[in-house]
């Protein structure tokens, strides 16, 4: 259903084109004509019907134009409408083509009268193939009476500079087809393109929006480009795009936040902002991640602290602001983080994309790169919508799912989905040692994959804090009571003074607005709600934390 409604929309802006392209050309036609009786005004003279092919010219684009009328805007015409035009453009071209028999028959094969017709014809043929690029058929019926009436009279006359003359115009013919197809192709691969990127945008700008929280993209410049539904709910669009940060409150401490962050060097920053809108202040989470080149800046994410208030009715008071505290921190990373991981994917479709324009532009269309390029996009679109996919699921809040069997790699999958381009920018090695994947486990898929999401995350902090060679590693292993998923790095340790604290709310080694100190606390909570644990083997020469899960 979704192939057919692109061919459709194909066909749709095809049209569209047809009618953009033959706007003007009556006037084109009106002018010609006028040029041609004045200069051919004694063969008129001499013989009233030789202006019947004005007449015939004139009727045709008059009909053509009400043809025109009966095309929808949004569909694509009747059988009938598109008969009409062709038959109207087969009638131009027969109305021409008759006018040259006159006046060759008039002033001859070699007169200034023929050569001026000559010009127009060829001028014609040839601007056709950018007017109708759109539309083969309408050249062809365009194309054939205005070049075969003249060849079949030049045959029948029988001279040899009329025989060499008819030649040429088949000959000629045969090109003008040759570049018709091709320019319609080109055409036809451009519009696809643009509809293909428009319904990847809209995907994107789709995800964007699903964030519940306030997204905006800056340029370097501190300029607003583009904010999300949920920041529509503060400002109207119009009334932010455009404008640089800072231009109602210029002293507020989001702006001091956001000025420092681009001026720092760092990549990611995360703070508790206080953020005043309609003269209210509203505590928010503000996370901001620089986008790299080629298109610079960065984006930021504001989630509102106000459902900490709800949470505060149900739960005590530290426990809710904990986890909320946590949670809006995860969802602030990967939020901010989506930028960076479909930018490159985006790069990759925008680069075989000018590839497949700069190949489609040349005399001789090579197929086989065209295809490679085309694979290449189609392979980089389902990169995007895998890392959408992971990401609406590890955001997902999974506190309530039943506990249900699943394989492994249905919370390994998402995981290094998500962190896969953050790992081969810093030059980490993820590792994945081999696992019996027959092995399911039971419990809640999503919590699951939160867990081992939030040591993967610290396995990669205390990494990049490592040695030359930072390495990842992933294993699975079993006994008879126990699921073992190990995380494992090449990082510096964990120092044996802190062991027994780690795993306690609100510590953290981290820096300040890097860490919350609540995620190693969380996650062993969900590892005891699913009669397992969260610990650190001690024994392991490298630092290795264990989500032990019972069979």
């Amino acid at each position: 259903m979704q192939a057919q409604s692109l061919r459709k929309i194909i066909k749709i802006r095809l049209w569209n084109e047809v009618a953009i392209r033959n706007r003007i050309t009556p006037i084109t036609h009106i002018i010609l004509c006028v040029l041609s009786y004045f200069i051919c005004h004694q063969m008129h003279a001499a013989n009233k019907l030789t202006a019947l092919p004005y007449l015939l010219i004139t009727v045709s684009w008059a009909l053509r134009a009400l043809a025109f009328k009966k095309f929808p805007p949004d569909d694509v015409p009747s059988d009938e409408a598109r008969l009409a035009y062709y038959l109207c453009s087969m009638g131009i071209g027969l109305g021409w083509g008759l006018m040259f028999v006159c006046v060759h028959h008039f002033y001859g094969l070699l007169s200034v009268h023929s050569l001026f017709l000559l010009m127009q014809l060829a001028g014609q043929c040839s601007g056709g193939v950018a007017t109708f690029s759109a539309s083969p058929k309408g050249y062809i019926f365009f194309l054939f009476p205005i070049t075969l009436t003249p060849v079949i009279d030049f045959f029948f006359f029988s001279e040899g500079e009329a025989l060499i003359l008819g030649a040429l115009f088949v000959f000629f013919t045969i090109f003008y087809l040759y570049q018709i197809k091709i320019s319609h192709q080109y055409l036809k691969d451009s519009i696809s393109n643009e509809i293909s990127n428009a319904l990847e945008r809209d995907k994107f700008k789709g995800l964007i929006n699903a964030v519940p929280g306030f997204v905006s993209f800056i340029d370097k410049n501190l300029v607003y480009q583009a904010i999300n539904d949920f920041g529509k709910n503060f400002y109207q669009e119009g009334s932010i795009v455009g404008k640089t940060v800072g231009f109602l409150h210029p002293e507020s401490e989001f702006v001091r936040f956001v000025q420092s962050f681009m001026l720092s060097s760092k990549e990611t920053a995360i703070s508790e902002l206080k953020i005043e809108f309609n003269g209210e202040p509203k505590t928010f989470v503000v996370s901001i991640k620089k986008i790299l080149e080629p298109i610079g800046g960065a984006v930021i994410v504001s989630v509102p602290m106000d459902e900490l208030v709800e949470a505060r009715k149900n739960l005590r008071a530290q426990e809710a602001q904990s986890h909320y505290t946590a949670k809006l921190v995860s969802l602030g990373e990967m939020a901010a983080g989506i930028a960076h991981e479909i930018n490159n994917p985006l790069a990759i479709i925008q680069g075989s994309s000018d590839q497949i324009e700069k190949i489609a532009s040349r005399s001789e269309t090579e197929v086989t790169r065209l295809l490679e390029y085309n694979s290449k996009i189609q392979k980089t679109v389902g990169r995007i919508s895998r890392i959408i996919k992971s990401l609406k699921g590890l955001a997902r809040n999974g506190e309530n799912d039943p506990f249900l069997p699943f394989e492994f790699q249905h919370i390994l999958e998402p995981c290094i989905e998500i962190s896969r381009q953050r790992f081969r920018d810093e030059n980490v090695e993820l590792e994945i040692v081999p696992y019996d994947s027959s092995i399911r486990i039971v419990g809640q898929e999503i919590q699951l994959s939160q867990v081992l999401m939030n040591l993967m995350n610290n396995a990669f902090d205390a990494a990049l804090a490592g040695p030359n060679r930072r390495w990842v590693k992933i294993e699975l292993t079993q006994n008879e009571e126990y699921f073992d998923i190990k995380v494992q790095d090449s990082g510096n340790g964990v120092p044996r003074e802190i062991r027994d604290k780690i795993m306690e709310p609100f510590f953290t080694t981290k820096p300040i607005n890097k860490g919350t100190g609540l995620g190693l606390s969380i996650s062993k909570n969900i590892m005891i709600q699913h009669q397992g644990t969260l610990l650190l083997d001690e024994n392991s020469p490298f630092t290795t934390f264990v989500m032990r899960i019972k069979r």
